[in-house]
């Protein structure tokens, strides 16, 4: 069987996040999240439109209010750190998806 060409995604777009200086229950809550999606299911993540500049941005159906936007995105990578005491961070990579 061959299958068809599929091109890559010119509107290809990563977010990097971070969740810094956080109480060890809130970053366990937030990983529980990502590992929830196993690295494929999409969720809503919304950003201030004003510190975010996108060419993927085609529709008005995108914008939830004048100041904010709804992205739909896969969370597949992430990084827990230990800061001190009871506090931790984690970093993620956010990856854009068109449905």
């Amino acid at each position: 069987m061959i299958l068809p060409f599929v091109p890559p995604n010119p509107l290809a777009e990563t977010i990097s996040v971070s969740f810094s200086t956080r109480d060890k229950g809130e970053i366990d809550h937030i990983i529980s999240f990502f590992e929830s999606k196993g690295g494929v299911s999409s969720f809503t993540f919304t950003v201030n439109q004003q510190y975010y500049a996108s060419p993927g941005i085609t529709s008005e159906t995108d914008v939830t209010s004048s100041d904010e936007l709804a992205l739909k995105v896969i969370c597949s990578s992430w990084n827990k750190v230990h800061n001190y005491g009871d506090y931790w961070s984690v970093s993620a990579t956010f990856m854009r998806v068109y449905e």
